[in-house]
Formats: C-alpha cells, structure tokens, sequence
C-alpha cells in the first residue's frame, strides 16, 4: 500500500502503524486459506510507488482499489488505478470500495466472491483479443453467465451483422472451452454506456476489457472507452494493456535488425545495427 499524508508527524506515524496492523491482520486471513502474503507499506507519491513495487515484484495481476472520492490525500484510489495501467504493463483488477462508516480510514468492498456475470466489450482489435486469456479462464467449466458485446456508432451500421457473425464465433468458441450461458449484443451508440448497459453497472459484474485499441469506431480509443468504465462503472473492472511504448519499440528494433541480419544487411558498412 502507498500512502500520502499530511500533518504533524506524530499524527501520520500514528495512522502508517494503524493501516500497517490492518494490512497485518488481512493477511493473516488470507495465510489461513492458503495465500502466501506479503505486507508492504510506503509513504511517498502513490503511483511511484505502486509501480515501483509492481517492477520489483512482477505479479500476474495488480489489485487496486476505486472510488470516487475527491479529497486529496484519497484521490489515488480513483486515479492511480487507471495510471497504473499506463506505466506498469500489467492487467489491473479495479475492485470498488467505499468507507467504512465508522471509520474513514477503514475501506469495505461492494461486492466480494467471483462475478456472477461477465461482460466482455469488444472491437475486434489486437487490444481487445489480449484480454480473451482472462475470459477463457473465467468461463472454464461453466463460470459466470457471459456478455460479448460490440458497440458501433449510430451512423455505422453497416457492420453490425459481420460483428454479429463474428461474436456468435467466438461464442462457440467459449461454449466448447465450458462455458455454459452466453449472449452476443451488438448495439450503436455510446460504447461505455453500453458497456455499462450490458452489466457494468452491477455490483456483482466483472467487465473484463483491453486498453489502447483502434476504437469501437473510428476516431474513439478503446483507452478513452475503458477510462469511462473505469470512472462510472458498478462492476469490478479488469484492465488488460497493450504493450509499453518502451517494449513496443525494443520489439521493433529487434525485428527490424532481425530483418537486416536475414537480407545479409547487418555487417554492410555505413549500415546502422539496431540493438
């Protein structure tokens, strides 16, 4: 956990220890149902830190809290988790909480357990197939009812029935990997409304979705999609990034030299190597 403070020393010190002993007991819960845990708490600018942490740590998946709270010294929460997917390169799971009543700086859950439906917002781009791994083993063996959905703008209807055919493929697809109840909605319109429409606004939902895509249509990035979701939904959120630019371009360079080396181009003189 990273955590900005405010105020006299003596006081933040006093809350660190307390969120510390939280932390503390959490993962004694988790230890007695077999999760190996590690406790972590930093003080310092939160989405540093998260991203320090997630590098030194390299998770399959990073957990982030979310909610629409405002104040300073609590705008991480919302914020940090939309930034996180754009520095680390993980998938982020966003699982919406709220203050405890009593205690504000104790944060409850809306909903715990596995979802009991999943929506899948789709444009067919490479982005969107990177978080199909996840849906898969989400639906394995039945699982959650499932919504695959596509969103075209009202005046783009010309695709609706390839998006159509293409969905009800995938459906199959899922079907035979399991999976027990599945619906295909293509809708125009507003792509997070709809994606909010179809599930996202439910508190026991899972909208499992890739980030930086082409669009649901031109002129619209799946990233700009997946920050609305992010801000408006109900449901749990998981985020699948694309590739950093970093990795992008180191990719690039090694397929390019790779390119040269195969052309017999690589030791030419006056010829640049990529590395």
């Amino acid at each position: 956990m990273a955590k900005p403070f405010s105020g006299r020393t003596s006081e933040s010190l006093t809350r660190l220890e307390k969120l510390r002993s939280r932390l503390n007991d959490l993962a004694d819960q988790l230890g007695d149902v077999g999760f190996s845990v590690t406790v972590d708490v930093r003080t310092g600018e939160p989405l540093a830190e998260v991203v320090k942490a997630v590098e030194a740590m390299g998770p399959d998946v990073v957990f982030v809290g979310s909610r629409g709270h405002t104040r300073i010294r609590d705008a991480f929460i919302g914020s940090v988790a939309w930034d996180v997917v754009g520095r680390v390169g993980r998938p982020v799971l966003l699982q919406r909480i709220e203050p405890n009543q009593e205690d504000d700086a104790a944060l409850e859950s809306r909903e715990s357990g596995l979802p009991k439906h999943v929506v899948y917002p789709t444009d067919f781009s490479d982005a969107a197939k990177r978080a199909l791994p996840w849906l898969r083993a989400l639906v394995r063996d039945g699982g959650p009812f499932l919504t695959l959905l596509h969103v075209t703008p009202t005046e783009f209807k010309e695709g609706m029935s390839s998006a159509e055919t293409r969905l009800e493929e995938l459906a199959q697809e899922l079907r035979e990997e399991g999976a027990t109840e599945v619906a295909c909605r293509v809708r125009t319109g507003i792509p997070y409304q709809e994606i909010l429409d179809a599930g996202g606004n439910r508190e026991d939902a899972l909208v499992v979705m890739g980030t930086h895509g082409r669009g649901f249509f031109p002129g619209a990035v799946l990233g700009s999609v997946g920050r609305q979701v992010v801000r408006q939904a109900g449901a749990r959120v998981l985020l699948v990034p694309g590739e950093l630019p970093e990795a992008r371009a180191a990719r690039r360079r090694a397929e390019m030299a790779a390119e040269l080396e195969a052309a017999g181009l690589g030791d030419m003189k006056g010829t640049v190597r990529l590395s």
